[in-house]
């Protein structure tokens, strides 16, 4: 799979509500709701790099771990060295807090991946936490508000 750097135009702009017209916002992959993981190599991807970790220890688990891998690849390919050592790098944080069980660590597994494939040399903080538990937007009717 080829990756590069998509970033979202005017064109697109009005599918995410909360981005203004002077914000960048890049992506590597768009996932296509409802469509499984035979739909593309994006959303096999997607849907195995959010593998629930109430999966962990069963055999589906290592396409889990190989996704992580694929995207810490794919950041690096992309971002290039230099770049990422210039910035700090934050995780998103999953629906899951810290300490539930459906905490689920992988944006930060995948920056961590990254540090050791650069040596140890990136800045990366977990600067955002989430304080409880929310049901996941994809298993929603409609997503959490961003106030929230």
């Amino acid at each position: 799979m080829v990756v590069k750097l998509s970033e979202i135009d005017d064109l697109s702009r009005p599918e995410h509500r909360f981005l203004e017209p002077g914000d960048r916002c890049f992506f590597l992959w768009e996932y296509t709701s409802n469509r499984g993981y035979k739909f593309s190599e994006a959303n096999n991807l997607i849907l195995n790099f959010k593998k629930s970790p109430d999966r962990e220890g069963r055999p589906e688990w290592q396409y889990k771990e190989q996704a992580i891998e694929k995207i810490a690849e794919a950041f690096l390919r992309s971002l290039g060295t230099e770049w990422l050592r210039s910035v700090t790098l934050v995780p998103i944080p999953p629906s899951g807090a810290k300490g539930s069980s459906q905490y689920d660590d992988r944006m930060l597994r995948v920056l961590e991946r990254l540090d050791e494939k650069l040596g140890s040399s990136l800045d990366v903080h977990e600067l955002i936490l989430q304080r409880e538990s929310t049901l996941a937007d994809h298993k929603a009717d409609q997503r959490q508000p961003i106030e929230s």
